[in-house]
């Protein structure tokens, strides 16, 4: 983790954030990894230690790919996507936590319900609007 970038962020959030990943990881069954990182690509906190600042950064970048892609088509704000592999899929989702933007990246093994995990992704970004502060003044 870049010291200098989770510096920027206060204690108590990372932690609620901790918290907040771990639990959507118990409550939703098939999740292997939720993860939370910064709009360009650095990791936050995440539900398992399997998690990696590679795949926080190419989330990051697959969600700016995706926000063109959505301008190019005519469309306005990319919010998430959805990839399908084999073995499993990724979701990445914008959240906007107290005027902060981040990622919510989530592996799950296929079979999982997409709605439980939409479900479990929505609830998740609820409890981490619950922090009053984000960043370190």
């Amino acid at each position: 983790m870049s010291s200098t970038i989770i510096d920027r962020f206060a204690p108590r959030f990372i932690s609620h954030a901790q918290t907040a990943l771990r639990q959507l990881h118990d409550d939703v069954n098939g999740i292997r990894l939720a993860m939370l990182a910064t709009a360009d690509g650095f990791m936050l906190a995440a539900s398992t230690s399997t998690a990696s600042e590679k795949l926080a950064a190419v989330g990051s970048s697959m969600l700016a790919m995706g926000s063109a892609l959505v301008y190019e088509a005519g469309f306005e704000g990319c919010r998430s996507l959805t990839i399908e592999a084999m073995n499993g899929q990724v979701y990445v989702r914008e959240v906007n936590v107290s005027g902060t933007s981040m990622i919510l990246l989530i592996l799950f093994a296929q079979g999982t319900a997409l709605a439980h995990v939409l479900h479990g992704a929505r609830k998740t970004g609820e409890a981490l609007s619950q922090v009053d502060q984000v960043l370190v003044n």
